[in-house]
């Protein structure tokens, strides 16, 4: 699987090109140009919470020195994932501990993290960036088994540190990469020292994924187009823009599918990549289609 590097992406550059539509040309999800948006090590094991009809929500951060991030102002679970560079976090102002650069932290991270309320700090002498996937759901500290342990054995890494207070800071601004409102809920499991990831795709006007299923847990959201989900032999779940549509880690294949005239372009946020780091695209496993559905249904 080839690994991409990480660009950046601005909501106001998603713009695509119109495309004449084509026979359908099966063509699996790893080798749609898939776009690495970020993506790193998870820092401990975690369910993250998603219920239906509560917003997922993609935003990048560029922090620049001495900025902060100021978390909990709504009830949320975040996974807030540094780019090329080290962060401090606050999960409260009396408690500190590093954010390394490709780790995906959960807060609340710890069990000492009972809340969302705290800051992440920039207190090095270069800009940041910071990838965050929001779920407007509260989730629950980690529990003591869930905590990273280095090799993934052992006891778990160093207790949060004594912290003098929260620093103060210009509040750095986030831009949306793309949200959804969830279809269902669930919670996707990931495990310590496996990936988490965004990853952008594009679908040309008449073409599909092919029949896979993808052992990873996570969801997509489109941003242009209509994506069509196929599970079976109906004409499958259209996925809009605005929509979340959740995927499960199973056996069962599927097929994304564009029946429009333009190109679709949607994300796939991926919970629990076990790919060595950096990020790879996520694991797709090509699928028998259903064994009775007619020819016009089978790419």
């Amino acid at each position: 699987m080839p690994f991409t590097a990480a660009v950046p992406l601005l909501a106001g550059s998603l713009l695509l090109a119109a495309a004449a539509p084509s026979a359908a040309v099966p063509n699996q999800i790893g080798g749609l140009g898939g776009v690495l948006v970020g993506g790193g090590v998870a820092l401990g094991a975690y369910d993250y919470p998603i219920e239906a009809n509560k917003k997922i929500t993609v935003e990048r951060y560029l922090l620049k020195p001495g900025e902060i991030i100021r978390w909990g102002e709504r009830p949320s679970t975040i996974v807030v994932i540094p780019q090329g560079g080290d962060l401090v976090n606050y999960p409260s102002c009396d408690l500190q501990y590093p954010m390394a650069a490709g780790q995906a932290n959960w807060l609340p991270r710890s069990q000492y993290a009972w809340s969302l309320e705290g800051v992440t700090a920039n207190q090095t002498d270069a800009p940041v960036e910071v990838v965050a996937i929001i779920s407007d759901v509260p989730g629950v500290a980690q529990r003591v088994d869930q905590l990273h342990r280095e090799g993934g054995e052992g006891p778990p890494e160093p207790d949060p540190q004594p912290a003098s207070g929260c620093p103060q800071g210009a509040a750095a601004s986030p831009v949306e990469v793309v949200s959804g409102i969830a279809s269902a809920g669930a919670r996707p499991a990931t495990i310590d020292h496996d990936q988490v990831a965004v990853h952008r795709y594009t679908l040309p006007a008449g073409s599909s994924t092919g029949w896979h299923f993808i052992p990873d847990p996570g969801f997509i959201l489109p941003v242009s187009g209509t994506v069509t989900m196929r599970q079976d032999c109906g004409a499958g779940t259209p996925i809009q823009p605005g929509q979340a549509r959740l995927h499960s880690a199973d056996a069962d294949p599927h097929l994304l599918v564009n029946t429009g005239t333009e190109t679709a372009e949607f994300f796939a946020v991926i919970f629990s990549i076990p790919n060595p780091y950096p990020v790879a695209l996520p694991d797709t496993v090509p699928g028998p289609p259903p064994s009775d559905c007619p020819e016009s249904l089978l790419d």
